[in-house]
């Protein structure tokens, strides 16, 4: 049981960029047929706009998830607004998922602390010094692994 690690763990730096990337997209989408058409029907610029806010919105939660661990504490932000910190001890399940494909091996952890939650992936920033953490500190029994082997 080790008390003393202290990392971040977060999406890749790059990530963000092509949630961003669609936002753009989807707002300069009705400019050309408005500039050879005339106006098109408002359903455009409302289809248009909703789907860059969802995209917009995504590129954020990615730009401020991260999973900072300090010791036994860890604490979770989730997007702009949703915020939680637990111990260790809080643990109640680990969900651990091993895909294995044709391309390598991913793993997708949901770990459960009462009603929070957050996940961990291979693609994140530090997720190796995770995954070495949650195998140290999190008692055996509430580590439930699954392995998908698509390789075959």
């Amino acid at each position: 049981m080790s008390t003393t690690n202290k990392f971040t763990m977060a999406a890749p730096k790059g990530f963000t960029g092509y949630p961003l990337f669609g936002a753009v997209l989807f707002i300069l989408l009705p400019i050309p047929f408005t500039l050879f058409q005339g106006p098109q029907h408002i359903m455009l610029y409302i289809i248009s706009g909703g789907i860059a806010a969802l995209f917009g919105w995504l590129s954020l939660y990615f730009k401020f998830y991260k999973v900072i661990v300090d010791g036994r504490s860890i604490r979770v932000q989730k997007g702009l607004l949703k915020k939680f910190s637990l111990n260790i001890e809080n643990i109640d399940k680990v969900d651990w998922i091993i895909s294995i494909t044709k391309f390598g091996k991913n793993e997708n952890i949901t770990v459960r602390a009462g009603s929070r939650k957050f996940k961990v992936e291979t693609l994140m920033e530090g997720s190796d010094k995770m995954i070495t953490y949650l195998k140290d500190n999190v008692d055996e029994g509430k580590i439930h692994a699954k392995i998908r082997d698509f390789a075959n």
